[in-house]
């Protein structure tokens, strides 16, 4: 002031962390596994605005503990990260479908229909692939109630599972010479 009398005060600023980390799955979801067969995690690709991905992979949070690799079926895996500031990620949930394989002739016939796109939202096509006419075709959910049931004509189908609830589902398919095939879909 104007007599010479000085003072000083000081502002602490505090700069926080407030945004959440964000986790992306890596390698397919869901995943199909071989039953009696050790479970290995594609993994996640972890982002966050300050910090990297190597500070927050020890504090990556994987929950497994509902998987059995012993009983065929359809498991769901965690993830949730917490960065060094406090802030939680959403969780991100991985399908895991333990199956049974008995030999090599289920998995050529697991390859001889096609269904695209998978995972959908509702509305997907069923194409032979060895352009073979198609008789008849049921989609059963994972409890093993059918929900859908046509007879086709032709090589392909148009098939709605839009006022199904979201999960897997069996596709079964039956050729008109009477082979029959099966794969799965996933409906979100």
């Amino acid at each position: 002031d104007g007599a010479g009398n000085t003072t000083t005060v000081t502002r602490l600023v505090k700069v926080v962390d407030r945004k959440a980390p964000e986790i992306q799955l890596l390698g397919a979801n869901p995943v199909e596994h071989i039953r009696f067969t050790p479970y290995v995690d594609p993994g996640v690709k972890l982002k966050d605005n300050y910090y990297t991905s190597s500070d927050l992979q020890p504090l990556l949070q994987t929950n497994t503990t509902t998987l059995d690799v012993n009983r065929p079926g359809i498991y769901i895996v965690t993830y949730q990260v917490t960065d060094p500031s406090g802030n939680k990620s959403a969780k991100v949930q991985r399908l895991v479908n333990v199956v049974e394989v008995t030999g090599i002739e289920e998995q050529k016939k697991d390859a001889m229909i096609a269904v695209f796109p998978n995972p959908t939202q509702g509305q997907f096509t069923i194409t032979a692939k060895n352009n073979q006419e198609l008789a008849k075709v049921k989609i059963y959910d994972v409890l093993g109630k059918l929900v859908y049931e046509e007879v086709v004509t032709g090589t392909s189908i148009g098939v709605s599972l839009s006022t199904q609830y979201h999960g897997m589902y069996m596709v079964w398919v039956e050729s008109k010479d009477g082979s029959t095939y099966n794969t799965r879909v996933v409906v979100e």
